[in-house]
């Protein structure tokens, strides 16, 4: 599929990280929109939902090469210079740095970001369907 050819094994790492810290946002969100809001907690599991779904469909209109805006965290990011090593042995690469979401390409951010936010999407979909 054309889908999976996008994903390497190396962005595994920056999906996960991006999925538990949207996820964790998402979901102090949407305990507060209940407290402050009154809303039904599966209602806010619900907008949670499609506002990721939304932010998943940016990341895949990116992807197809649409120019649209990226809400990431540019505040909080640190710029780090990116060292590329020649293949060796492993013992060569013990005290490497993992790669990290600052360190992938334009087109690997954008896939990282889709598969993050429709995971988040997925999660909080089953979430509205069980509260």
């Amino acid at each position: 599929m054309r889908f999976f050819r996008r994903y390497r094994r190396y962005m595994i790492r920056p999906i996960v990280y991006q999925f538990f810290s949207r996820s964790s946002v998402a979901l102090a969100a949407s305990l507060l929109l209940r407290e402050f809001a009154g809303a039904r907690l599966s209602w806010t599991f619900m907008a949670m939902m499609f506002v990721y779904i939304l932010l998943a469909w940016l990341a895949w209109l990116r992807l197809d090469g649409a120019r649209l805006p990226r809400f990431d965290h540019r505040l909080f990011r640190r710029t780090k210079p990116r060292i590329e090593f020649p293949m060796g042995d492993i013992a060569d690469h013990i005290d490497d740095e993992p790669l990290t979401f600052e360190d992938l390409t334009e087109e690997e951010r954008d896939a990282c970001l889709f598969a993050s936010n429709l995971s988040v999407a997925l999660l909080f979909g089953l979430l509205s369907a069980f509260f």
